[in-house]
């Protein structure tokens, strides 16, 4: 009988067909179960505890689940005839499960290209480790040195041990003799603050000073070798401290530089008779007196002479008017027909000013920085001419 394609058997006593059990169906008590309305279901997508599930549907807590089984292929192999069959799970002899990833095996050529690699790097790593293994040998030869260097060392530091117990009982007494240095240095400090003195400080009676003493050298000359050096203060046969060039006196003012300082006297060399001449010039010259104290000085201009001529008239001019560099003296003559007046200033006039007649010549010891200026009579102009030495 074939029972294909049916959801469910019914159980029916009264009609049997093809579809209809033919037979009573007894209970696990032995009583017959009615036929009416009474089926024995055969259909397993709805039958209850097959554990079938729609897809996509929600688990449910205690659902019933089937186990699912799988061939062992410990070789693993093709086990279906074509693309896109029903195949089973396979396992190794463990009854591991046989997995495929395709990125795997991308990952496995480059894990493999890595290898290669890493298998020369440590082709690399072995060629400098035979380098190490020849300098841990050259280290191993110069360890046995030091050791033996170390033993050496060993009897000198117990050499030095001695030295330093001496040593600790001579600084000991350096200790107890430091002691009494120090005693001492705080009086020598009390006494070198006592002479000691700052610049420009104030002088109290009673300062405390350490006499300075000098050599006696009775022929004047240096007693250091060269220019800088630290030298003693000297002083002659008589006790008498030298001094530069014996009191010779050097001025301290240079010459054409402005004058500073309070003046300082001289003195003359008293002469009688005729004066002599130097022998060459650029000599030094004594200042000279006569016998009476009185200096000679020779007042003759000897540095140069300028000659000019002006026209004055009734009103007051300056004549002169740039002076002969160092003039002494200044010649002024009136060559016209009337006087002239002069003065020191412009308001000179006919009546107030020196006269010098026509044809008259002044003479005056006047220096470059005193003006000269003259005037004619009202209506004149008066030919003067100016002679200026110096």
């Amino acid at each position: 009988m074939s029972f294909y394609g049916k959801d469910r058997f019914k159980f029916e006593t009264s009609d049997i067909t093809e579809d209809v059990i033919g037979s009573y169906l007894i209970g696990a008590g032995g009583s017959v179960i009615s036929s009416t309305g009474t089926y024995l279901d055969v259909n397993v997508a709805s039958a209850t505890g097959f554990a079938i599930y729609s897809e996509d549907s929600a688990a449910s807590s205690g659902d019933d689940l089937q186990a699912i089984g799988l061939v062992r292929q410990d070789t693993l192999a093709t086990s279906t005839s074509a693309d896109g069959d029903y195949g089973n799970f396979k396992s190794n002899a463990k009854g591991e499960l046989y997995v495929h990833d395709a990125d795997s095996i991308a990952l496995l050529t480059t894990i493999d290209a890595d290898t290669g690699n890493i298998a020369t790097s440590i082709g690399s790593v072995d060629t400098k480790l035979t380098t190490t293994n020849a300098l841990l040998t050259t280290i191993d030869a110069d360890t046995s040195s030091i050791a033996v260097d170390t033993a050496a060392m060993v009897v000198d530091l117990a050499a030095i041990e001695v030295l330093l117990t001496t040593i600790d009982a001579d600084t000991s007494s350096i200790a107890t003799d430091a002691s009494t240095i120090a005693g001492d240095t705080t009086s020598i400090d009390a006494t070198l603050t006592a002479l000691s003195k700052a610049e420009d400080a104030a002088h109290s009676s009673g300062d405390q000073g350490i006499m300075p003493l000098a050599v006696a050298n009775h022929t004047e000359g240096a007693l250091h070798s060269a220019d800088g050096d630290y030298a003693p203060l000297q002083v002659d046969d008589a006790g008498r401290l030298r001094v530069i060039g014996d009191l010779d006196v050097v001025g301290n003012v240079a010459d054409d530089a402005a004058d500073s300082g309070n003046p300082l006297k001289i003195g003359s060399r008293g002469v009688s008779g005729a004066l002599t001449a130097l022998s060459a010039s650029g000599d030094r010259a004594d200042l000279l007196s006569d016998l009476y104290r009185r200096v000679w000085v020779n007042d003759s201009p000897n540095v140069g002479v300028t000659l000019s001529k002006t026209t004055v008239s009734d009103t007051a001019a300056e004549i002169a008017s740039t002076p002969q560099a160092g003039r002494k003296r200044i010649l002024i003559q009136n060559l016209s027909n009337l006087p002239i007046y002069i003065g020191p200033s412009n308001a000179v006039t006919t009546t107030t000013g020196i006269r010098i007649n026509k044809n008259m010549t002044l003479e005056v010891p006047w220096g470059p920085d005193l003006d000269v200026w003259a005037i004619s009579a009202a209506g004149i102009t008066s030919d003067v001419r100016v002679l200026e030495v110096a």
